[in-house]
């Protein structure tokens, strides 16, 4: 028998220098391999109690709460976007192992044994499993912006957030989209752009800076 043979997992696996918030490849496996330490466990009971206060008072006042943010700092190396991925799809809550449908919650759980705020921690998730359903839209700010476009951190999240939605990630653009699905048009936009130019619009809309005449025409026949 090898020493490879004594282990459950496999040593031979790749392991990723750094995590990237974005990269869903091996979420199952990042989570699996968290280290709760004391000082993690302490900070993450905040987060929850937090963001589960905050659900609370949004419910109460019948009203929705965007202030909330939170600020991971730490040196590099130090474990800030492995942190900020774990919280994320802690908070999302979707099934990670395509083998065993086991959601992110309940593999990150088996971890919380006999820690001092383990018990809270728990409650917690338990508390944010039946009264919130959370998207996470993890991305890298730096790799979205270049010398060409020196987008303000504010536009980015916005930008991020609705092409997460499957709008455009030009804002202008995603606005209109956002409207036009609204008022249960964009699949007639969508359409007559098809038969007019022989393009999808998704396609279409990557050189939005040059077809705004043919948006325009599109607007006039579907209106």
């Amino acid at each position: 028998m090898a020493i490879r043979d004594l282990f459950v997992r496999d040593l031979g696996r790749k392991i990723e220098g750094v995590v990237k918030v974005y990269d869903q490849a091996a979420l199952a496996e990042e989570i699996r391999e968290f280290v709760l330490t004391d000082w993690t466990e302490e900070w993450l009971k905040k987060l929850l109690d937090t963001f589960a206060e905050s659900l609370d008072r949004r419910r109460k006042r019948a009203q929705p709460m965007d202030d909330m943010g939170v600020w991971v700092s730490g040196f590099f190396g130090s474990g800030k976007s492995h942190f900020a991925k774990l919280v994320g799809y802690l908070l999302q809550n979707q099934a990670v192992d395509a083998q065993t449908t086991e959601s992110a919650m309940d593999l990150f759980e088996k971890h919380l044994h006999d820690g001092r705020f383990a018990r809270d921690i728990k409650r917690r998730l338990g508390e944010i499993r039946l009264s919130a359903s959370v998207k996470t839209v993890a991305f890298e700010i730096k790799s979205k912006q270049t010398l060409n476009n020196p987008s303000s951190v504010a536009e980015i999240l916005l930008s991020t957030f609705y092409e997460s939605l499957g709008y455009s990630d030009a804002i202008y653009l995603a606005r209109i989209e956002k409207r036009l699905d609204a008022r249960g048009r964009y699949g007639d936009f969508k359409g007559e752009y098809h038969k007019l130019f022989n393009q999808t619009w998704e396609e279409g809309r990557k050189e939005h800076e040059f077809n705004r005449s043919r948006i325009a025409k599109v607007m006039a026949r579907i209106y």
